[in-house]
Order: C-alpha cells, then sequence, then structure tokens
C-alpha cells in the first residue's frame, strides 16, 4: 500500500512541522504495511474467582456483577467512539465469562506481591489454556476481574490510590500495537465500589494499556495536570457512572498510536489536522511502547512479516523477539548493524515494509533479554 502522507494537499503538508510530517509518513507507512496479523481484537470480560472462593456462586451474585461489568464496558466503549469518532473498540458477544482459577488466593497474591512470574502473567497463561489461545493467536483483550476471598478484603472504604498490593494492572501480550492481543487485571471489589472508586476512568485508562499505550509523562506531559485519560490527573477521576466534566482526551501521540492498531480500530486514521492541529513532533510514538510478557505466557517464535526483521545479504538472521520491537527499537538495531558490518548488505523491515537508516545514525544495541515494562 502506498502511504497516505502522499496523498495530503501540499498546503497542508506545508502547515505541519517537517519532524512531524516526517515522523508521521515514517510510521503511516509501516501501519498499512502491517500484514502479518488479521482479524480484530474484542474486550473478553472475565470474572476471575480464586479455588477457595465459594461463597461467590451463592444468592445470584455473579449476576449482578455480569450486569456491571457489561454497564461499565459499554460506557468505556461509547467514551472511545466519542474520542476517536469513526471507531470503537469491539466487546466479546455473549455473557461475561466466569473462570474457577486453578488456585487459591493466597497463590495468586504471592506472585502479586512476592514470587515471580508476575500475577498477571500466569493468569493470562491460564486463560490461554481454558480458550486455547496463545500470544500469537489470541484476538482477545481479556479484563479480568477478580474476585477475592472475603477473608481477605481490601481495606474500605475504598479509596484511589490505595497501594501496589492490589490487581490493578494493564498491558498488552507482544508490546507494540497492533501485535495481537493484551490483559486487565482490576479488583471485583473496586466495581462494586460506585461511590469511592473511580472505576469507569481506571478502566478507561487500562484500556488505554491494553491497546498498547504508555503513561502520557513518556511524551514529555505531566502526569498531575495533563488532560489525557493516560494521565493520572485527579480531576479526570470518574465518579460512579459519569465521567469528569470536561471529560479526559487523548494527546496528538496517543491518537496516532491508536490509529497504529489496526487490529483494535482498523476504521480509525489519524488525520494530523484533527489530531495534532499544532503540529506537534510526534517522534516519542516510536518508542513510547509497553515491553512485551516475557516466556511465561508461551514460548517465542519465528512470526515473517511482523515487527522487526534484519536480513544480511538476504539471509534473515533475527530472533523472535525482534517482532516485538518498537519502531524506534528497530531503527537502533538497524543502525547499529549498518555501522558494525559495513561490507555486508544490511537490510530491515518493520511489518513486511523496507526501511533504510543512515550510516550516521544514532545507533543503540538492543538487548535480546530486554524485561517487560509493567503498566499501572
Amino acid at each position: 500500500m502506498t502511504c497516505k502522507w502522499r496523498a495530503l494537499p501540499l498546503r497542508s503538508r506545508l502547515d505541519l512541522p517537517l519532524l512531524a510530517l516526517l515522523t508521521f509518513a515514517f510510521v503511516a507507512c509501516e501501519v498499512t504495511g502491517a500484514v502479518a496479523l488479521e482479524g480484530r481484537l474484542r474486550v473478553v470480560p472475565v470474572l476471575v474467582i480464586p479455588s477457595d472462593n465459594s461463597e461467590i456462586y451463592e444468592g445470584g451474585k455473579i449476576a449482578a456483577y455480569k450486569d456491571l461489568v457489561r454497564k461499565y464496558l459499554a460506557l468505556a466503549q461509547s467514551y472511545y467512539r466519542t474520542q476517536l469518532v469513526t471507531d470503537t473498540f469491539e466487546i466479546a458477544d455473549g455473557d461475561p465469562l466466569v473462570y474457577a482459577a486453578k488456585h487459591p488466593h493466597s497463590y495468586y497474591d504471592d506472585h502479586l506481591s512476592k514470587l515471580e512470574p508476575d500475577v498477571g502473567h500466569l493468569l493470562v497463561r491460564e486463560l490461554f489454556t481454558w480458550l486455547g489461545e496463545d500470544r500469537y493467536s489470541s484476538r482477545s483483550v481479556y479484563l479480568q476481574i477478580y474476585a477475592r476471598p472475603s477473608a481477605h478484603a481490601l481495606p474500605g472504604p475504598l479509596r484511589y490510590p490505595i497501594d501496589d498490593n492490589y490487581f490493578g494492572h494493564g498491558g498488552t501480550f507482544n508490546g507494540p500495537p497492533n501485535t495481537g492481543g493484551g490483559h486487565i487485571q482490576l479488583e471485583l471489589a473496586y466495581l462494586m465500589e460506585t461511590d469511592d472508586y473511580p472505576f469507569l476512568s481506571t478502566l478507561i485508562h487500562e484500556l488505554g494499556h491494553a491497546f498498547g499505550l504508555d503513561h502520557s509523562d513518556c511524551h514529555g506531559y505531566d502526569m498531575d495536570t495533563n488532560g489525557s485519560m493516560m494521565a493520572s490527573n485527579t480531576r479526570l477521576w470518574s465518579k460512579g457512572f459519569s465521567l469528569s466534566v470536561p471529560p479526559p482526551v487523548f494527546n496528538p501521540e496517543e491518537y496516532l498510536m491508536l490509529a497504529q492498531n489496526k487490529l483494535a480500530f482498523p476504521n480509525f486514521d489519524f488525520i494530523p489536522a484533527r489530531h495534532n492541529p499544532r503540529g506537534k513532533s510526534l517522534a516519542t510514538a516510536d518508542s513510547c511502547t509497553l515491553g512485551w510478557i516475557d516466556e511465561t505466557i508461551g514460548e517465542y517464535r519465528n512470526m515473517p512479516g511482523m515487527g522487526f526483521e534484519l536480513f544480511w545479504d538476504g539471509e534473515r538472521i533475527n530472533g523472535p523477539e525482534a517482532a516485538f520491537y518498537s519502531r524506534q527499537e528497530a531503527r537502533e538495531d538497524c543502525a547499529w548493524n549498518t555501522q558494525t558490518y559495513p561490507h555486508t548488505r544490511v537490510t530491515c523491515t518493520y511489518n513486511g515494509e523496507p526501511f533504510m537508516v543512515g550510516r550516521r545514525a544514532p545507533p543503540r544495541r538492543r538487548s535480546p533479554t530486554a524485561k517487560s515494562k509493567a503498566k499501572r
């Protein structure tokens, strides 16, 4: 496919700073070339019940919880529609799932606070096994609502933020946007606390992580004052089923990254005049991506056409983790190889599209054992 920036009228191109234009052109080319992955992401709500929580099955509680999850997800879906206009995320058909987990709460709590691997990764692995998916084939964003037993209830009243010793997290399986599914962990107690805990805004924020967004400070914004949903500005917290007035928005870099995620938002395109009217440089959209989950959730394997691919004299030599590199990491690795092996014909692609770096580009060798970054 051709790059969309070429079709812009000349006047539109001149209205943008050169760096912002070039950044957009590079990213737009790569988004259209992402042919390795097909299908569409859907948010799958799952009530996760540890094996020692038998009381939850009494008195019709699960049906009430399902209704609340559906209501909050519909509101979050409406919010994304309002912000993106031309698209929003899909929700899986049918009732929220109920997963009777393999272990008691103490097991998951230990992996939350003391033991590796991370509890979120463990539960993703369990859900993969239960649903017959894997990190590459899954088109799911698992919204895990964790139902801890009453004997281990969180102290009340629930005020945000409480501390780090609770289930609150969002992220992708494979790193950058458009590389597959993701997961979110939230507490059932927060779902039920419609007055004291901003569940709706928290859900929208964590969905952003599951779609590949980093925190707003990665792009240089102040987390306490920025108007994005990916900040932590208390003015933007929801109250019950209502968002703040005015509601939170997305920053230009975040609009661009959501547009890159065609698995989640195939009908949303980044339009500079609308989403970046001040012509801000969008270079950080190439580097502010989430790390991938390690092999706790499944072994890496070679995926031609996905992410970064490196060729020496026409032979593909990159390892499977390169599929999870950000665009910035791909450029740096390509530059390093180009400079280090001047007598080798080095070619590089990202999502199947060739790209080039200058031999004087600042290289940084990518560590093959980089750990994933947790986001809250």
